[in-house]
């Protein structure tokens, strides 16, 4: 099956260690109602759709009180009749005409109509489930969220498979440090981090200076400034999340997930960062010196 993935905003990993159950249905809940944002639909088969859902009473709540303001004459007037004909859901002509001029004269109810059918079809393409409240709380919290922060793409599937089934602590600190690793790389196939920045992303900020010195100083995070406690981190990592590393004779480490880079790119790409560091630190030495002694081009 084809990998399906999500972004959200880095900060809604905050409370991730110490409730995953909750802190993954933020994620989820944001993560569907964006990607919502870019599916395609077809506006002819949305009058139908809005019939679907009242006789299946998954309408939100927005558009609930939409529809009760409106005088339907013969939108859910007949008690025994639910739009199935059989096992097929097709509702009458009469109902969809209704429906259709409803959405024709109030341009609110049908942008909201369209929000949720985007946010349907959504769950369609990533094979998720989800209420009417997924999708006001998602699209609330896209709504408010705060601009430029790092957004990692995570696969639906490792999503659910850690909001499916119970993981013991150290599973979830492995899944916010490979969530962090990647939000740090981004769209480059590897990069140069360090210790304090992974730990950082882990407990979702962007950079160890933004870490507030109450959450520095909580037992989750301390825990991973112990060497051996970061490095054995590390090691489940590179043994079972794909991710690699190297960091021989350098400050930080060079990192990558996934098979596209290989080692080799990794060690050259060290090189010439320390190469370049190198280059930098005579060049910042020079001019630091023609500065002491006032010399002008």
């Amino acid at each position: 099956m084809e990998a399906r993935y999500i972004q959200f905003p880095i900060s809604l990993m905050r409370n991730l260690t110490e409730e995953p159950k909750q802190t993954l249905d933020q994620i989820l809940h944001f993560g569907i109602y964006h990607f919502s944002t870019r599916v395609k639909y077809k506006s002819e088969a949305l009058p139908k759709q809005f019939i679907y859902w009242i006789y299946r009473k998954q309408l939100p709540r927005n558009l609930s009180r939409m529809k009760a303001d409106i005088n339907w004459e013969y939108l859910g007037q007949d008690d025994d009749y639910n739009g199935f004909t059989g096992d097929t859901f097709n509702p009458c002509e009469e109902e969809l005409e209704e429906v259709k001029h409803a959405l024709e004269r109030d341009e609110l109810l049908l942008s909201e109509s369209i929000e949720f059918y985007r946010f349907q079809l959504a769950l369609r393409v990533l094979s998720l489930s989800a209420t009417p409240f997924a999708f006001e709380n998602g699209r609330e919290m896209v709504k408010n969220q705060i601009k430029g922060e790092p957004m990692p793409m995570v696969n639906t599937s490792l999503l659910m498979n850690f909001y499916k089934k119970d993981k013991d602590s150290f599973q979830v600190e492995q899944l916010a440090a490979y969530i962090g690793l990647k939000s740090i790389i981004g769209k480059s196939a590897y990069c140069k981090t360090n210790k304090n920045h992974i730990r950082a992303r882990m407990f979702g900020y962007s950079r160890f200076k933004d870490v507030p010195e109450e959450v520095r100083q909580s037992t989750s995070l301390k825990k991973y400034e112990v060497r051996y406690q970061m490095d054995k981190l590390l090691n489940y990592l590179r043994d079972d999340w794909y991710v690699k590393t190297y960091s021989k004779n350098m400050r930080g480490m060079m990192v990558a997930v996934g098979d596209d880079v290989s080692y080799e790119t990794l060690v050259s790409a060290a090189h010439k960062s320390k190469r370049k560091s190198k280059r930098n630190q005579r060049l910042k030495a020079i001019r630091d010196a023609e500065r002491k002694l006032k010399v002008s081009d």
